[in-house]
């Protein structure tokens, strides 16, 4: 295995990718040269969100199974767009949004 910095790998064609669906069954595939991983996939559940609630990015990424760098590239492209806390000048993230994104993403 080549290593490119500390937190992503280059897997060899002969190492298996599992990947975890909504029924939890487990399913192998083998990965082709030069597939990067290190990064979550988002959850295969939709995300459990209660109505009119704002989350804050780290609420947001446990609600979305992402990191939150991933979280961020989200919002930089365009895919989801947070709301600003006028308070405390934070991104937050409504349930419609959050929801929204994760329907269109899967």
């Amino acid at each position: 295995m080549k290593r490119i910095d500390s937190k992503k790998k280059i897997l060899s064609s002969s190492q298996p990718i599992t990947f975890k669906t909504a029924s939890d069954n487990n399913i192998h595939q083998t990965a082709a040269d030069g597939i990067e991983t290190g990064s979550k996939d988002m959850t295969a559940v939709p995300p459990k969100v209660e109505t009119g609630a704002r989350y804050n990015t780290g609420q947001a990424c446990k609600i979305l199974g992402v990191s939150r760098n991933t979280l961020r590239k989200y919002v930089k492209n365009g895919s989801l767009r947070p709301k600003v806390d006028k308070s405390t000048f934070r991104n937050v993230f409504e349930a419609r949004e959050l929801t929204r994104f994760w329907f269109e993403r899967i």
